[in-house]
C-alpha cells in the first residue's frame, strides 16, 4: 500500500506539461500579433526568477493567451472559475494544462493548497482577483478575500496590465475585431512585506496595481478599432433606453444601435466612443456611463418592490460530475429580500432559495445565461428572454454596492 502511495505521488502533475506550454507560447504569441500587434514590457520580471503570484486586469475572455505570451516561455498555472472544466474542448485543454480549479465568489481550500505547490516548485500562479471580467473597460468588484489567499500564498505579488484587451474582446461582443495592445508587469508586493503590512494596505495595492481605465486612456491614445460591426452585441447590455425607459427594447447593425419602441438611435465611432445619431436621440458617450446610470435605475426598481423574473431551463453537473446538461426548468424570481428557482430539478419539484448577502456577482455571458453562486451544486439558469440575464446581474451588483458603501 504505501509503495502504491509513493507512486501516486510520483505521477502526480503541479505544472504545466513543457510540450504544451512551447505550443501554447507559440500559439499564443503569433494569434496576438496579427489580432492585436501586441507590445510587451517585462522590466520587473528580471526581479522574479523564483515562483510568485500574478494578478491581472482581467478585461477579456482572451486574457489567459495575453498572459502565456506575455509570460515568454515560463511555465504559468492558471486559476479558473469550476465550471469552465465541465465544457469542452475548454475543459479538456485546461485538464492538461493543469488548471486550478477554484469555485468562485467564495472559499476553496483545495484551490489554495494547489497554488501552494505550484509556488513550492517555483511555478508562478496566474489570478484574476475580480473574478469576473469587466464589462465596460473598467475594474470590476474585487473581494477583500484576496488578500487572506496572497498571505497563504507567502510569494511575491506581480501584476499584468493590459491597454486595449477590452476594446478587442469587450464581454458583450458578438463579432470579430482587433486593436493595439500592450501588456506590462509591475511588482506589487514582496513577500517579507506580507507580515508587517494591514490588509487593507495590501488590497490597495492590488487594486491600484491592476487598476486601467480603457476609455480614460482612449481619448489620448485614439486606438483604432477595427471591425465592420462595432455596435453588435450592445443590445444584451442596453436593457433599459435613456430616453423613452422602454425595456430590452435595443437592436444593433454595425455601427448602430437603436430602440425600437422611440427611435432613440447611437452610432459608435471607430475609437468605442458613442454618439447620437441625430440632435433629438439621447445617448451616453461611453459604455461605462450608460451602465452606471442603469445599475441605479434597476437598484431603485428593486428598492420599490418591483419583481424581476423570468421563464428559464437549469443546467448543472448533477447527472455527470463531469458534464454540463440540462437538469430541469421553471422560473427564477429575484425580488426585495428574496432571491429563488422554482420548478423541476431531475424530476422533483423544487423551490431553492438563495441568500443575498451571500452573493456578490453573478457570474454571466450577456444575452445567453448567468450562474447562481451556492454552497449545494454548481447552478447556471437561461431564461427564456436571453435580454434579462444583464438584468439580473447588474440588480445583484447594485445590491453588493450598497453592501460595501
Amino acid at each position: 500500500m504505501e509503495k502504491d502511495k509513493k507512486k501516486k505521488k510520483k505521477k502526480e502533475r503541479i505544472l504545466m506539461p513543457m510540450w504544451l506550454n512551447i505550443i501554447l507560447t507559440i500559439a499564443s504569441k503569433i494569434m496576438l500579433f496579427f489580432k492585436t500587434g501586441i507590445r510587451y514590457n517585462r522590466k520587473a520580471l528580471k526581479n522574479h526568477k523564483d515562483g510568485f503570484l500574478l494578478v491581472y486586469n482581467h478585461y477579456s475572455n482572451q486574457d489567459h493567451f495575453f498572459i502565456k505570451a506575455s509570460l515568454n516561455f515560463r511555465r504559468v498555472s492558471y486559476v479558473v472559475a469550476s465550471c469552465f472544466l465541465l465544457t469542452k474542448p475548454v475543459g479538456t485543454l485546461l485538464r492538461l494544462a493543469n488548471a486550478i480549479s477554484k469555485e468562485q465568489f467564495k472559499p476553496d481550500l483545495v484551490a489554495i493548497r494547489k497554488i501552494k505547490k505550484v509556488l513550492d516548485k517555483k511555478g508562478i500562479v496566474a489570478i484574476a482577483p475580480t473574478g469576473q471580467i469587466t464589462i465596460d473597460g473598467k475594474p470590476s468588484y474585487m473581494s477583500p478575500a484576496i488578500v487572506k489567499l496572497v498571505k497563504l500564498a507567502k510569494a511575491d505579488v506581480v501584476a499584468m496590465r493590459t491597454h486595449g484587451a477590452h476594446l478587442t474582446f469587450p464581454k458583450w461582443r458578438t463579432s470579430k475585431r482587433s486593436c493595439k495592445v500592450t501588456s506590462e508587469f509591475v511588482t506589487v508586493l514582496k513577500k517579507e512585506e506580507l507580515t508587517t503590512l494591514i490588509d487593507e494596505e495590501i488590497l490597495r495595492r492590488i487594486e491600484e496595481a491592476i487598476h486601467v481605465d480603457e476609455f480614460a486612456e482612449q481619448r489620448t491614445l485614439k486606438r483604432k478599432i477595427h471591425t465592420k460591426r462595432i455596435a453588435e452585441g450592445l443590445e444584451n447590455i442596453f436593457i433599459r433606453c435613456p430616453k423613452c425607459g422602454k425595456k430590452y427594447s435595443y437592436e444593433s447593425h454595425k455601427n448602430e444601435c437603436h430602440c425600437t419602441e422611440c427611435g432613440n438611435a447611437l452610432v459608435m465611432d471607430q475609437f468605442g466612443f458613442m454618439h447620437p445619431k441625430t440632435e433629438q436621440d439621447k445617448v451616453f458617450e461611453m459604455v461605462s456611463e450608460w451602465m452606471s446610470w442603469q445599475k441605479q435605475v434597476i437598484g431603485k426598481e428593486f428598492e420599490d418592490g418591483i419583481e424581476f423574473n423570468d421563464e428559464c431551463e437549469y443546467m448543472s453537473n448533477l447527472i455527470n460530475p463531469k458534464k454540463l446538461e440540462i437538469c430541469g426548468s421553471g422560473k427564477v424570481v429575484l425580488k426585495k429580500d428574496e432571491f429563488y428557482i422554482e420548478g423541476k430539478l431531475l424530476d422533483e419539484e423544487i423551490k431553492k432559495e438563495f441568500k443575498l448577502p451571500l452573493i456578490p456577482q453573478l457570474p454571466y455571458d450577456p444575452g445567453r445565461r448567468f450562474e447562481i453562486p451556492n454552497e449545494e451544486f454548481f447552478l447556471r439558469v437561461v431564461p427564456t428572454n436571453k435580454k434579462k440575464v444583464f438584468e439580473f446581474v447588474q440588480c445583484i451588483d447594485y445590491l453588493n454596492d450598497q453592501r460595501n458603501q
